[in-house]
C-alpha cells in the first residue's frame, strides 16, 4: 500500500497504515482562494487580457478603446463581488455554519462576469 510503513515492534515488524494528510482550515482556505485567483485569471485571459489584475488596469483608460475601458470596469465590479462573496463563504466554513465547499462549488457559486456585450 502507498500509505503504510513497516514498523519494528520488536519480535515481529508490523505494517501500518499512515494516516493521509488531513489539510487545516488555513491550509483549505488558501486552497480555495488560489483556485479562485486562477479562475478569474482565467476569466480575464478569455479576453486577451494578461489576468484579472491587467484587466482591471484598463478601467480608467481613455479613448481612443472605449472597450477596454468598459471591459476594466465590468473586471473591477467583478472582482469586487468575487473576493465578497468567497470571504464571506470562508468565513461560514470556519465558523462551522457551511461545510466546506469544493472548488467547483465555489466556482459554481460565485457571480458572474457581465463583459457587457
Amino acid at each position: 500500500k502507498n500509505n503504510c510503513v513497516v514498523v519494528d515492534q520488536g519480535e515481529y515488524y508490523e505494517l501500518v497504515e499512515v494516516p493521509a494528510h488531513v489539510p487545516t482550515v488555513e491550509e483549505l482556505k488558501n486552497m480555495l482562494i488560489n483556485a479562485v485567483q486562477s479562475f478569474m485569471d482565467d476569466t480575464a485571459r478569455t479576453r486577451g487580457y494578461d489576468n484579472i489584475a491587467s484587466a482591471c488596469s484598463y478601467a480608467n483608460d481613455y479613448e481612443p478603446n472605449a472597450t477596454f475601458k468598459a471591459e476594466g470596469q465590468a473586471c473591477v465590479l467583478w472582482r469586487s463581488s468575487v473576493w465578497s462573496y468567497c470571504y464571506e463563504q470562508l468565513a461560514l466554513f470556519e465558523s462551522g455554519q457551511r461545510s466546506v465547499p469544493t472548488i467547483e462549488e465555489l466556482i459554481a457559486e460565485l457571480p458572474v462576469l457581465n463583459w457587457g456585450d
